[in-house]
């Protein structure tokens, strides 16, 4: 417990200030039910901070629950690449936000032109989050 405690040796952060607060301010300003489309990282401040169901989880967790993931594992990269069958995805799955932070940046091919159609939900100097609740709330 003493070696733990010694934060000189042990830096490794859950996540940063900046994350934390960004994730606050969108869960005082969205549903609940509200889906967002999220890179699957297990330490994605959107279920972590601000508490929102995502699309697609962090896969190992997902797999030792025993659900299926390879459907949306592969649907995930799609939305962010901006293909074709894209808007269908967000329609069919009601994701209300896309969130495009340093992990989605790292792990995906981004496509802004494509995302660029959609309103900006919310901002911060590393983080978009879209608004695609257009395609499907009617």
């Amino acid at each position: 417990l003493l070696r733990i405690a010694n934060l000189k040796n042990n830096t490794h952060l859950l996540s940063t200030t900046q994350e934390i607060e960004f994730a606050q301010n969108i869960a005082q300003h969205t549903a609940t039910d509200a889906i967002f489309l999220t890179s699957t990282n297990h330490n994605h401040p959107i279920p972590l901070w601000a508490q929102r169901p995502i699309f697609l989880g962090y896969l190992g967790w997902i797999r030792n629950f025993g659900f299926e993931d390879s459907l949306r594992a592969q649907q995930l990269p799609l939305v962010y690449q901006g293909d074709a069958t894209a808007d269908t995805i967000l329609a069919e799955n009601k994701i209300s936000y896309i969130y495009v932070g340093p992990k989605e940046q790292s792990s995906m091919t981004i496509n802004s032109t494509y995302l660029s159609k959609f309103p900006i939900a919310f901002q911060d100097s590393t983080t978009i989050v879209y608004d695609s609740r257009q395609l499907w709330k009617q």
